[in-house]
């Protein structure tokens, strides 16, 4: 329907001064209201209005002049959303299929939608009516509204207030291009979402406000291993993995990132409901030797639920990986946070995780499950009663922990360098046998490899006169109370055959091995087969039934490699010969290691 503005004029004119209106009763017409001039004016506003049903009936009806409006009522006829305002314009244009409407890219004139400040799906199409054969209308119409604000440049595209989700398929987001709501708003049913960047620039893609149902996020290029990607955002999102009534769970991870994409933020975010993980970062370095996969991740107010695994990590970037967490809630995943390093590639960095005021509950099977990562724990993390949640450090891992702490702790007892780091004051119920355990300080130096470690230790000597003693390292820990003693003692338990002499008395093998002997300065005790002990000290008798009244001193050997232990009368000072006493005693002390 076509109504030239001239038109509307007049009978609007005429309603308000002839035709009974208010204006016209008080008002009479003035004789020379069309004079020459105003009818010159009014020849040359002379334009049209019309207004279709559809925008494929738009595509058919292009301006004659480039004052010609268009009212578009609906995307498709009869939906009732997608409509606006067209307004010409001189030239021919390529049809993006929302905002500009033309024939051909030679046409006298060409139509553009008014007023764009996001580009909203429905004006391509999209239709937010949970119908599955809505999807590949609606693929194609995000994808269009997602090109069209690549070409305007870091825009948004926005999913309205929608009664249903939007079915779709397989979408890429470019570079500067992002998808937003209006607070959760119901969103993107069954979609796979990649990211580009043919340039290789900084780019930022944000995702906000936005209830998405069985979609997965891919966060790099789908042709492209090389292509960096990064400041990807999360704000606001709800990333659901139930189905149309709100059940079941989606295969697969609902983010995944690798190859070169870095700088990936996520904050007050619920992620659920997904066979795979919630978050999953996969590096590559045996065939892409500078990849910059998973540097500076960051999570705030996140929550991951009920997922395969709620954080999954493989592989490092060559120049070091790091995930920063804060106020972060892993909960009833199969495994809550899992690090699995593997054999390292001569090209791989290093792992840290830091997790700050966390809680970790009720998972399957692990709480937190490191190989070869270095992770610092602050937060809660909590075991059912029926198992789960346990705690595994491997080769090359160390867990520091500080909080409160339950279940099973377990090691790769074939390697030393898997490392349980325990800071003081931390509360643990928890089975921690046939684990290697230190106390804080650990000094790491990650550029020479050089760390030096702290263990607290406990050891029983029982003395039998001219016999001499026994010893026997003790394990000081009590199921159910905070570690004390022990902590970082992977040595062997049993009880020594007699020293009395320059005789050296070994129990176990190799790094589990202890060794003693007596000279004319005391009492000589080794730790391991090659440890290098910087510093003995902090010595303390907890146990004396020797009837006699005790002082202990520590030192260590020139070498570096043997503690020797001093006995004193505790009145007078002078050093006690062991021959001459009966009875136990236990003495514990602080050593530091370097390795």
């Amino acid at each position: 329907m076509r109504y030239t503005r001239r038109g509307i004029v007049n009978r609007l004119l005429s309603f308000f001064f002839m035709g009974g209106g208010v204006l016209a009763k008080n008002n009479p017409p003035d004789p020379n209201m069309y004079s020459a001039s105003q009818q010159s004016r009014l020849d040359s506003d002379k334009h049209t209005v019309i207004i279709v049903e559809s925008y494929s009936e738009l595509q058919m009806h292009m301006p004659e002049s480039e004052k010609d409006i268009a009212i578009l009522k609906s995307f498709h006829r009869g939906y009732g959303n997608g409509g606006g305002e067209f307004i010409a314009v001189k030239g021919g244009a390529r049809d993006n299929g929302g905002t500009i409407c033309s024939r051909s890219l030679t046409g006298e004139f060409h139509w553009e939608r008014r007023f764009i400040d996001s580009f909203d799906v429905t004006w391509f199409g999209a239709k937010g009516d949970s119908n599955e054969e809505s999807s590949r209308i609606n693929t194609i119409a995000i994808q269009n509204a997602i090109n069209a604000a690549y070409v305007i440049g870091m825009a948004a595209v926005k999913f309205p207030v929608s009664s249903g989700f939007y079915y779709c398929d397989e979408l890429t987001l470019l570079p500067g291009v992002s998808l937003i709501g209006s607070g959760r708003t119901k969103s993107l049913y069954g979609a796979t979402v990649y990211l580009t960047n043919p340039s290789n620039s900084v780019v930022t893609n944000t995702f906000e406000g936005l209830w998405c149902k069985k979609t997965l996020f891919r966060l790099f290029s789908k042709n492209n291993d090389k292509s960096f990607i990064s400041n990807v955002k999360f704000i606001n999102m709800l990333v659901d993995g139930t189905n149309i009534n709100d059940s079941g769970k989606t295969s697969g991870d609902a983010l995944l990132i690798k190859n070169s994409t870095f700088d990936v933020h996520l904050n007050n975010t619920y992620i659920w409901n997904y066979l795979g993980s919630g978050y999953a970062c996969i590096a590559d370095n045996v065939n892409n030797h500078y990849l910059a996969t998973g540097v500076f991740i960051t999570m705030h107010q996140v929550k991951i639920f009920n997922c395969g695994f709620g954080i999954f990590i493989q592989g490092s970037a060559a120049d070091s990986s790091d995930l920063h967490a804060s106020s972060l809630l892993l909960d009833h995943n199969d495994n809550n946070l899992y690090i699995k390093l593997g054999q390292r590639d001569k090209f791989m960095g290093e792992l840290h995780v830091y997790i700050n005021s966390a809680r970790f509950e009720w998972a399957k099977y692990y709480s937190i499950y490191n190989e070869g990562g270095i992770v610092h724990f602050n937060g809660w993390s909590l075991a059912p009663t029926s198992g789960g949640n346990k705690h595994y450090v491997g080769a090359k891992g160390k867990t520091f922990y500080d909080g409160r702490l339950s279940g099973q702790f377990e090691r790769n007892e074939n390697d030393t360098s898997a490392q349980y780091i325990f800071y003081p004051g931390v509360i643990m119920t928890g089975t921690l046998d046939n684990t290697l355990y230190s106390v804080s300080p650990v000094i790491e130096n990650t550029c020479k490899s050089g760390q030096l470690k702290e263990k607290r230790l406990k050891v029983k000597f029982s003395f039998n006169y001219q016999n001499g003693y026994t010893f026997q390292f003790l394990d000081g820990y009590i199921p159910g109370h905070a570690p004390r003693y022990s902590i970082g003692g992977q040595y062997d338990r049993n009880i020594s055959n007699y020293v009395n002499g320059n005789d050296k008395v070994s129990l176990g093998t190799g790094s589990s091995s202890l060794l003693s002997w007596i000279d004319r300065d005391g009492i000589n005790l080794k730790l391991g087969d090659n440890e290098l002990l910087s510093w003995v000290g902090h010595a303390a008798i907890t146990l004396n039934s020797t009837k006699k009244l005790l002082s202990i001193d520590l030192s260590t050997h020139n070498d570096g490699g043997v503690i020797r232990i001093i006995l004193r009368d505790a009145l007078m000072g002078n050093m006690i010969d062991s021959k001459l006493l009966c009875g136990e005693i236990d003495i514990v002390f602080d050593v530091l290691m370097s390795y």
